[in-house]
């Protein structure tokens, strides 16, 4: 049975969670009701079906968590959500990569956890993403085609010293790396990552030793802290080179890593 969300507006205002599954809603209705309820720290829709938003300006300054599969409700997509801690998405139909530029402009820097699964969007707008994504400690981009290759470069990469004072000789600088706290990543299905860029993104959080490297112009280079990956699953992805399965559970506690072909499954 549809839920009669006109109804719901007027009889709730202190709910903290609500799922949607299999509904459809007026798009005036739906806004109606998330901003009657602004204490929700929960939401999720499931093949939810509304009409386009004509109004973008709620604001769930509470919500934490926000699941979304088969579908992608504008009324979420222009929505300030800043202290967003987990969002999985899930077969979102549309493409993402609106709602992820929104997240950063909105101010999103709490994210703990981020699932992103047959999902469309452009590297850059997820790469932006997590360069404000400090806290980030689980990242799933699973089914994806085209993109994770330079997801996971940038997640390897050192990138422009920002924190020196001045441009001293012998001078110790920091170079950041993006989501320091990041421990599990997941990429299974993503047909087109390779071994190189997943080596390069592990070994650039692997601890280093003690003493600083030399760069150009003699500053000492030390990265800040960062956690090394603790679970790597790259499921479904063939063009990985089984020989280095080896490394990669050395510097990794738990690794996945399961070729499907037509024929046969074999786990490495």
């Amino acid at each position: 049975m549809t839920p009669d969300v006109e109804a719901l507006v007027s009889r709730t205002g202190n709910l903290t969670s609500i799922a949607f599954q299999g509904v459809t809603a007026l798009d005036q209705n739906l806004f109606d009701l998330l901003e009657a309820n602004s204490s929700l720290e929960s939401l999720t829709f499931e093949t939810f079906q509304v009409a386009r938003l004509s109004r973008t300006d709620l604001a769930l300054e509470n919500l934490t968590q926000l699941q979304i599969k088969n579908c992608l409700p504008d009324v979420i997509v222009s929505a300030s959500l800043p202290m967003l801690n987990t969002l999985r998405l899930d077969t979102t139909m549309d493409p993402i990569h609106t709602f992820l530029a929104n997240l950063v402009t909105s101010g999103v820097r709490h994210l703990n956890e981020l699932v992103l699964r047959s999902c469309r969007f452009r590297a850059d707008s997820l790469i932006d993403l997590l360069k404000h994504s400090p806290e980030l400690q689980i990242l799933e981009v699973s089914n994806v085609a085209g993109q994770c290759t330079a997801v996971i470069e940038a997640l390897a990469a050192s990138h422009s010293p920002t924190s020196a004072t001045d441009s001293s000789r012998n001078q110790t600088i920091d170079i950041p790396v993006l989501c320091p706290n990041l421990t599990q990543v997941n990429f299974s299905r993503c047909s087109e990552i390779q071994t190189g860029p997943l080596v390069r993104m592990i070994k650039s959080r692997l601890p280093l030793p003690d003493k600083p490297s030399m760069a150009e112009g003699g500053i000492l280079e030390r990265t800040r802290d960062v956690k090394r990956i603790d679970s790597l699953v790259i499921d479904g992805c063939p063009n990985v080179d089984s020989t280095w399965i080896t490394w990669f559970r050395e510097n990794v506690r738990s690794v996945s890593c399961v070729y499907m072909t037509k024929k046969m499954k074999f786990r490495a």
